[in-house]
């Protein structure tokens, strides 16, 4: 049942694969398979009618386990043409004439082989004071030590979080207990247009362009009501780039026209990325909620971040979590700040940081010599302007290459077509591989394309 591009299997060769006969066992059998590298990125899905025959279900049957599978990008729909597999399993291969370039699905995780070891600085954690009393410690004496010394402002309060995601959920949960609708970056991550959506909350655009958040497209979600303001300051996902010091000082400007309005600063990459760190909170003292992950730097297992603001802000996050029983392990937080101290960590996170920006950056100078221009200097993607996004994926799908398509990164309609490409595997150094990734990109590419 292997394929690619439009090939794939019939409606009966799937259902010999299905044993159960809810939309939900249809869905876990289907992903079964996918993850098992039985389907692969890029097939052709039968349709919802032909599968329910061979079923002997009910096509809305068929139809909500499709909708499951979307939901949690295992399958993609591009209308007439189909429905087609876009999450492969973990990893995805480009074979080249050059030999195999690995590509990670979704967003670009880290690079295992770049993560620093974790053996001192989890016995660092056991050894810490504190360990088996019995209450909630949102954040420890020596996380909180550690952190600080590298924090753009003072906030009011601390806490930490399960990781970035985690983070996100928590801040934008308390943003819309607030009330109003909430100004959002455009483009966003992924992450922060699902909690959007999911939560409900009215959502108002403000676009980037080469330098940041447009001011008088900030100033006019403000005037229309916008309670928060929620941005990426620098590593900006999914485009790559860092916002002025110009920008930022404009934001800030129009900002203080609203003394009441939240700002919510996302900072997915932390440690990984290079300093300064830029911020509002110190122009803004008691209006700025940052989030610092350190998920990509120090890996999955890690899973802490934190997250620092207004003290009304953090009080409801952590009475929220309080509630139900969860904060994060004290091994963990002092793992965490062991790592921030130590000299030796340091320098094997600064490596990595560059290395991702050289394998980043080895892709988009290929690109360029094709004549396609990519902004931003940082993260572990690239942002791909292309003339048609299924057209792309399924392209790219068909030699190996798991890309995300760019309309999940825009609340309303996105202005124009693009693709987000991991570049987190790629080879240091360049080379025939990343050239030949170019080669495939390129033909998919649209050249007239920018961020604005």
């Amino acid at each position: 049942m292997n394929g690619a591009g439009s090939s794939g299997p019939t409606a009966a060769a799937l259902a010999a694969r299905i044993t159960g006969r809810t939309a939900t066992r249809i869905a876990d059998d289907i992903r079964r398979a996918v993850d098992s590298g039985v389907l692969r990125a890029g097939v052709r899905m039968p349709t919802i009618r032909a599968l329910a025959a061979e079923l002997q279900v009910s096509p809305t049957t068929v139809s909500e386990a499709w909708h499951q599978l979307t939901r949690a990008g295992v399958l993609r729909s591009a209308g007439r043409r189909g429905t087609f597999v876009v999450h492969p399993g973990g990893m995805s291969h480009l074979h080249t004439a050059s030999g195999v370039i690995t590509t990670h699905l979704g967003d670009g995780g880290p690079d295992p082989a770049l993560l620093p070891p974790l053996d001192e600085a989890i016995n660092a954690g056991l050894r810490a004071p504190g360990l088996h009393a019995h209450d909630f410690a949102y954040l420890t004496p020596e996380l909180l030590r550690a952190v600080r010394r590298t924090w753009p402002f003072e906030p009011e309060a601390w806490t930490s979080t399960e990781g970035g995601s985690h983070a996100s959920f928590l801040a934008i949960s308390v943003l819309a207990d607030r009330g109003g609708p909430i100004a959002l970056e455009q483009p966003t991550t992924p992450r922060v247009h699902t909690l959007l959506h999911h939560l409900r909350v009215p959502v108002l655009e403000v676009p980037w362009d080469a330098h940041g958040p447009q001011p008088q497209e900030l100033r006019k979600a403000l005037e229309a009501g916008a309670t928060a303001f929620v941005v990426q300051l620098r590593g900006h996902v999914p485009t790559g780039l860092r916002v002025t010091e110009r920008r930022l000082a404009e934001m800030v400007a129009v900002l203080r026209d609203f003394p009441d309005v939240i700002v919510f600063e996302d900072d997915n990459l932390g440690p990984l990325l290079r300093d300064p760190d830029p911020s509002m909170g110190a122009e803004l003292p008691g209006r700025v909620l940052k989030v610092r992950s350190y998920t990509p730097a120090f890996g999955l297992d890690l899973r802490t971040g934190v997250l620092a603001g207004p003290e009304p802000l953090i009080r409801a996050v952590n009475l929220a979590r309080g509630m139900a029983g969860v904060w994060t392990s004290r091994i963990l937080q002092n793992a965490l700040a062991h790592l921030l101290t130590d000299p030796v960590t340091a320098r094997h996170v600064a490596r990595a940081g560059r290395r991702y920006r050289s394998r980043r950056g080895s892709l988009v100078s290929a690109l360029a010599r094709h004549g396609v221009h990519v902004d931003g200097e940082e993260g572990l993607i690239i942002w791909v302007p292309v003339h048609s996004e299924e057209d792309a994926v399924e392209r790219l799908a068909s030699v190996g290459v798991v890309s995300g398509p760019g309309a999940p990164c825009w609340f309303g309609t996105p202005p124009r077509p693009y693709i987000r490409v991991p570049t987190s595997l790629l080879p240091d150094g360049g080379g025939a591989q990343v050239n030949q990734l170019a080669e495939v990109i390129a033909e998919v590419a649209d050249p007239d394309g920018s961020v604005a």
